[in-house]
């Protein structure tokens, strides 16, 4: 029998498979209904259907692009959870324009017939620019 923490690992990463893949059904299969989506200030959007749509915008830009999952933990009690993890991605938009993303997601997870979803994913960039490293770096914010 698996845990609740490889069980949400397991959802983390086919949320980054879906990245990849660029396969909206299995990514927002991810989020509960009520999720929220917290991609800084001025970029929260709240609600799977609104996500799942926002996603897709952010999608159809770029041509190409690989997500990375590096580490994380997960902490739970019976139908709730917390949880961080790092990521990296690579991406080359449409206009040829190649980008990179260092961050984190701090999440808070949700059992919902029998299965974890995300709650809430909150993007925590540490670095976003390009992918020889030339961008300002960011502070990472404080431990939620």
């Amino acid at each position: 029998m698996t845990t609740d923490r490889e069980q949400i690992a397991d959802l983390v990463h086919c949320y980054s498979d879906a990245v990849v893949h660029r396969a909206r059904d299995q990514w927002t299969s991810c989020w509960a209904e009520d999720s929220l989506w917290d991609l800084g200030p001025d970029r929260v959007i709240v609600g799977r259907g609104a996500i799942a749509d926002h996603w897709q915008e952010s999608m159809d830009r770029i041509e190409c692009v690989v997500q990375m999952v590096s580490n994380g933990t997960a902490t739970t009690d019976d139908m709730t959870g917390q949880g961080r993890w790092y990521l990296t991605e690579h991406v080359r938009r449409h206009n040829g324009e190649l980008g990179m993303l260092l961050a984190f997601y701090d999440d808070s997870y949700v059992r919902h017939e029998g299965r974890w979803l995300f709650a809430s994913r909150r993007l925590r960039p540490i670095y976003h620019g390009t992918p020889d490293l030339t961008g300002p770096f960011l502070p990472p914010p404080p431990p939620a």
